[in-house]
């Protein structure tokens, strides 16, 4: 499943119905289940999923929502119980795949000759690929710098490296070059280890010499239009909080609210809120952002348990990210938020 994240989505969905069945038997059969608090965390933010359900907009919609939350929360109970003495294959599932999803998404976007952002295969919106492009990234680096890599290996992951973060700057998802900015200075400020300085000025180099070849990335890197329908956006979601403030609309159904709440701008109409808190107030309610919250508490928790280690590094850079970026991006759902407790899990 780990592998084919950026790669198919039928093998995806397929392998993960499969290791979740053979989760609920190996539950049974060995009658344990091994919790952490984020795990718990994410168990509430399911559970408040299904409270907000009966009172959505529409009911269907909000139980894909309802899915998506139980599909990466159940992926995380699966890899910290199944998966503990396998970390090392779980990670380089995931920095393989992605490389190989970025080596193709790239092919494509030369081949459609630029005429949208960089996408792949079953990560969605270019701002949703940059997100999970991102958080590989991050563990990318983290594994450069403080893991014991033979030399053919950490040539290897060079690559990888270049390839994913060439990748990211293709997407031209400026709010993920903030969040994972955001990160890298966490990184730096934490560890005062001055070896992050060659990746951050490499990936600045990058960003200047892609910009110089990709004028979408000049011409969208000085344009404030998005951000500022970004505002009337937020405000739409604020006024519907207003609303609807205990339960929501539902999830998935930010693009059902009525027009109204976008005032004079109704042409700055969005499927979600670009923003994950406005977006789950709106959409969840108190009860929902309450449940988003023992999500972050939980992982806190969980990493302060942990012994420090570069993955541990990678799983709080990767909530830095989330976090900065979810200001400007709906983070924490689908593939993302897949790679996100991925990460989380390895620590």
């Amino acid at each position: 499943m780990v592998l084919s994240l950026p790669l198919s989505e039928a093998i995806k969905n397929i392998s993960f119905g499969l290791l979740f069945l053979c989760f609920i038997i190996q539950r049974v059969l060995k009658r344990d289940l091994y919790l952490t608090p984020l795990a718990r965390g994410l168990f509430f933010y399911f559970v408040t999923a299904l409270l907000i359900l009966p009172f959505a907009i529409d009911k269907y919609l909000s139980l894909k929502g309802a899915w998506d939350i139980f599909r990466f929360s159940a992926a995380y109970l699966i890899l910290i119980n199944d998966f503990r003495d396998k970390r090392s294959w779980i990670e380089w599932s995931l920095i393989i795949g992605t490389t190989l999803g970025a080596l193709w998404g790239i092919f494509v976007w030369k081949l459609m000759w630029h005429k949208h952002a960089l996408q792949i295969l079953s990560l969605g919106h270019f701002n949703h690929t940059a997100i999970f492009l991102g958080l590989v990234l991050i563990l990318c680096i983290c594994k450069l710098i403080w893991d014991n890599l033979s030399v053919k290996v950490w040539f290897f992951l060079c690559f990888s490296s270049f390839i994913i973060a060439t990748a990211l700057l293709l997407t031209t998802s400026r709010e993920t070059f903030v969040g994972f900015g955001a990160a890298c200075i966490f990184l730096l400020f934490s560890t005062k280890d001055k070896r992050l300085v060659l990746p951050t000025l490499g990936f600045i180099f990058l960003l200047l010499s892609v910009s110089f070849f990709y004028k979408d990335l000049q011409t969208k890197g000085f344009s404030t239009e998005s951000l500022k329908s970004r505002f009337h956006i937020w405000a739409a979601g604020l006024r519907t909080f207003k609303d609807h403030p205990l339960v929501g609309v539902g999830l998935n159904c930010f693009k059902k609210i009525d027009i109204k709440y976008y005032g004079k701008y109704p042409n700055d109409w969005a499927p979600h809120a670009h923003n994950l808190y406005v977006n789950t107030l709106a959409q969840m309610g108190i009860i929902g952002f309450l449940g988003l919250l023992a999500v972050f508490f939980g992982f806190i928790k969980t990493a302060l348990t942990r012994a420090k280690s570069y993955l541990k590094l990678a799983a709080v850079a990767s909530l830095i990210l989330v976090l900065v970026n979810g200001i400007f991006n709906t983070t924490l759902h689908h593939e993302h938020a897949l790679a996100f407790v991925i990460i989380s899990a390895l620590m």
